[in-house]
């Protein structure tokens, strides 16, 4: 019971699952060292799976993307909000011209953008597929890369910027800019972005629009890959680093990188309204 009332309190079914597991963990520690004078079977832990609630219908924008026309308008809208919400307005810009997930986005090294081979590394440890993978750096991308990084000369967010880890900084009011001297506070989850809630908020505002979420980014860019690459479900799946299907398995792990990338170069062609700033 005590088990069940502490995962109640959580929503996510993958939160609930890992806090399961901790208990098991912690449990079979306890066994082995001797502490309950109980055996391992008798752990509490392995009788409570938690239900689905299957109940729950699927939000109804689960599967819609954006035609190109509105994706530039979520972009250009990005762009003039970048000084009300920095991070959060290049996050949006760069999801939908990379396929990449908000997760992975937010935990980013400034390390793994690998300039000289074009790529951004995408580490074993924030993949869904939990292995290495990477995406393309196109023209769009160099862009909105550079857009984050200039943030280092900024007169506000620069001195802070230039010594977190992250790709993406926070500029939550959390933030304790005087412990920054701290490597383990620098590094910690603490001084990154968690979300881009505030600046889609308004940009759903502005536009006029109901309901739709910033997941809708990726997967206009899967569609927007499906477009390019002539409806090829197996160039645009390694493209969007799917994990679920065989076709992922055979097309990805028997590509060359440089194919990869050719196809990624060819889809950025879609992007052609995120331009670079002149003077």
């Amino acid at each position: 019971d005590l088990i069940k009332d502490y995962i109640r309190q959580f929503n996510s079914e993958s939160v609930k699952k890992d806090a399961i597991e901790c208990f098991n963990l912690l449990y079979c520690f306890a066994c082995d060292e001797g502490y309950l004078g109980v055996s391992k079977d008798k752990n509490p832990a392995y009788k409570y799976k938690p239900k689905r609630d299957r109940s729950k219908p699927r939000h109804k924008y689960y599967k819609k993307a954006f035609d190109k026309q509105k994706l530039e308008l979520v972009c250009d809208k990005a762009d003039k909000l970048r000084e009300r919400f920095p991070f959060q307005a290049e996050l949006i810009r760069l999801m939908p011209i990379t396929g990449i997930r908000r997760e992975e986005a937010c935990k980013l090294w400034k390390k793994d953008i690998k300039w000289d081979i074009n790529e951004i590394t995408l580490r074993a440890g924030i993949t869904k597929s939990g292995r290495e993978e990477f995406c393309t750096i196109t023209d769009p991308v160099k862009i909105v890369l550079e857009e984050i990084l200039s943030y280092e000369k900024h007169p506000e967010h620069g001195e802070y910027y230039r010594v977190i880890p992250w790709l993406f900084g926070t500029t939550h009011t959390k933030l304790n800019k005087e412990k920054l001297f701290d490597k383990n506070y620098r590094n910690s989850d603490q001084t990154r972005l968690k979300s881009d809630k505030n600046c889609w908020k308004v940009i759903r505002e502005e536009l006029g629009w109901e309901l739709c979420t910033s997941k809708m980014l990726r997967k206009t860019y899967g569609q927007g890959s499906q477009h390019q690459l002539q409806g090829r479900s197996d160039k645009s799946i390694r493209l969007m680093r799917q994990t679920t299907t065989e076709i992922f398995d055979q097309a990805y792990d028997g590509a060359e990188r440089e194919e990869i990338k050719k196809d990624a170069h060819k889809v950025a062609e879609l992007f052609d309204f995120i331009k670079r700033k002149t003077g």
